[in-house]
């Protein structure tokens, strides 16, 4: 029974994480409609650094950001944040059907990243899943000429990106807290807003778009400390 009462406590705190990563979307969707995309990044990692930074000091872990800056940390943080800002902007100018659809296939390319480099083995029902998987994205994206979508491929050069930064997760040494892995990847999100910024014209945010991203930052900010925590 308390396998089972384990596995309902899974499914429901999946669907409360799921859910808020809709919830998520959608916010930062409609704060797109009035900010600039490297203007929802900074703001993002700001308030991510902010976070992050708080529940360093109340585990008392301050003394591990020097790990941040590790190579495997650092790596780690660029590819989150090009992750971000692809999705970011695909999602601002797809509907978010199309794109979430796309991004379902970032575990399927990192079960292939997983046998190149890693060298894990891989049976042939894995294998069908995966290109039966990545036949139905290709389906969204639609790439003949006629129809290609530069927004749909900044969607799949976002489940790319967060496939490596999955599979590069798990070479970091787990001495590295993850909670300080999450503050490098919101650093690297504020120099990824601050570069795209650099093409863009930034404004004083009104109340209804900052409150957007500040809301969408803390509901996902919250699902990974709790998983944080769970781990």
């Amino acid at each position: 029974m308390a396998d089972a009462g384990a596995n309902r406590r899974g499914i429901a705190a999946l669907t409360a994480a799921m859910a808020a990563f809709a919830v998520n979307d959608a916010l930062i969707k409609a704060a797109g409609q009035q900010l600039p995309v490297g203007q929802i990044l900074f703001l993002r990692g700001v308030i991510t650094l902010c976070v992050f930074t708080l529940a360093l000091a109340a585990m008392r872990q301050l003394g591990t950001l020097p790990l941040a800056a590790s190579p495997r940390v650092a790596a780690r943080a660029l590819v989150e944040a090009l992750a971000s800002a692809c999705f970011v902007t695909a999602l601002v100018h797809m509907h978010m059907a199309d794109l979430v659809a796309i991004l379902l296939s970032a575990p399927l390319m990192m079960t292939a990243m997983a046998v190149v480099f890693l060298r894990e083995q891989v049976g042939w029902r894995r294998w069908s899943a995966v290109i039966l998987g990545l036949i139905g994205a290709l389906f969204v994206v639609k790439p003949t000429p006629g129809t290609l979508d530069i927004w749909a491929l900044l969607g799949v050069a976002a489940a790319l990106f967060s496939a490596m930064r999955d599979l590069m997760t798990a070479r970091i040494n787990l001495a590295v807290p993850a909670v300080t892995v999450s503050f490098a990847g919101a650093l690297a999100a504020i120099g990824c807003g601050l570069t795209v910024g650099l093409n863009e014209s930034w404004q004083l945010p009104e109340i209804v778009p900052a409150g957007l991203v500040l809301v969408a930052s803390l509901f996902v900010r919250a699902l990974h400390l709790d998983d944080n925590v769970v781990a």
